[in-house]
């Protein structure tokens, strides 16, 4: 995004437009988001977690997010 920035000819941005540019602040809770849209959800950080997760989406009738970061 910074390269686009430079590409429009932003000159030297300040501290404000590259904090804009900046996707990974503040962190994303897609988990969060998603039972914000009704949607169920869990974060899984490991295998073992992730297998847990996998069948808990299966038993959901609905919808079911899964983070996943391994």
């Amino acid at each position: 995004l910074v390269g686009e920035l430079a590409n429009v000819g932003a000159g030297n941005p300040g501290r404000k437009a590259l904090d804009m540019l900046d996707i990974g602040r503040p962190d994303m809770n897609f988990v969060e988001m998603a039972r914000g849209m009704g949607v169920d959800g869990e974060r899984a950080e490991d295998c073992e977690g992730l297998i847990r997760a996998l069948g808990r989406a299966n038993a959901d009738r609905g919808p079911y997010l899964i983070e996943a970061v391994l």
